[in-house]
């Protein structure tokens, strides 16, 4: 940026993604027969003969989920240096090395929180997802530490659980519903990844530009994930439920 500009930058960005991205493509192939291994052993078959999903009760828990999900991590993520710098008064260059660790965040819980879909099924992660969400912004809220550590602790929870969903939203598609639609499956639940960035659009620069108190932002967050959190604990079924 400080070489290049914000122009520059992004040139240089599409001329290297440009370049390396199809090379990377090269060498990708198609798996024989005796190379396809399912891996996948979690039991959260709900609704594994459904082959339109949009019709299934699961589908619509998941996708709501997401985008609640979603909306939160990105808004989180597209105000995290104005937060940082309005709200808790630090530098402006600390906090561009700060959001770059919350980067690091996102991305090393991804694998975590896939392997614990697996594990535990996916009704029980997204009760942790939004767990931690909620802990993240009672700390923001509450602050119980100093100024520094709240911000880094309750925003890198926050970032982390962003980077959650986009792992444990493939992972559930691929477990509640019919494997072999598991593409197509998946391409209609990321869709709500873009209603998340729309929603956070329309809504993180409102509540920055009017100046709310920090514990007017985070509230809704805990209230949306707590209803998210009952109604996918009451009405998300899964395979082992039904045979229980």
């Amino acid at each position: 940026m400080d070489n290049f500009g914000l122009k520059g930058t992004f040139i240089t960005f599409g001329v290297i993604f440009g370049i390396f991205l199809p090379l990377l493509s090269l060498v990708f192939h198609n798996p024989k027969s005796n190379e396809v291994i399912n891996t996948i052993t979690s039991t959260d078959n709900g609704n594994k003969e459904i082959t339109n999903i949009m019709e299934t009760r699961n589908f619509w828990l998941l996708y709501i989920n997401f985008i609640i999900g979603t909306t939160v991590g990105l808004m989180i993520i597209a105000t995290s240096g104005i937060i940082g710098s309005n709200y808790y008064d630090i530098e402006i260059h600390v906090i561009a090395l700060i959001v770059s660790f919350f980067a690091i965040c996102n991305s090393i819980v991804r694998p975590v929180f896939g392997a614990l879909n697996d594990r535990i099924g996916t009704k029980k992660v997204i009760a942790v997802i939004h767990i931690i969400t909620i802990i993240s912004s009672l700390i923001i809220i509450f602050q119980p530490l100093n100024n520094f550590m709240n911000y880094v602790l309750g925003l890198s929870l926050a970032w982390m659980m962003l980077g959650a969903w986009l792992a444990v939203a493939p992972a559930a598609t691929h477990n509640l519903f019919a494997e072999e639609n598991y593409s197509k499956n998946y391409g209609i639940i990321f869709t709500g990844y873009g209603v998340g960035a729309i929603i956070c659009v329309l809504f993180s620069g409102r509540i920055i530009d009017a100046n709310l108190s920090i514990a007017f932002i985070f509230t809704p967050v805990i209230v949306l994930s707590f209803i998210s959190q009952i109604i996918t604990k009451i009405y998300l079924k899964t395979s082992q439920e039904k045979k229980a």
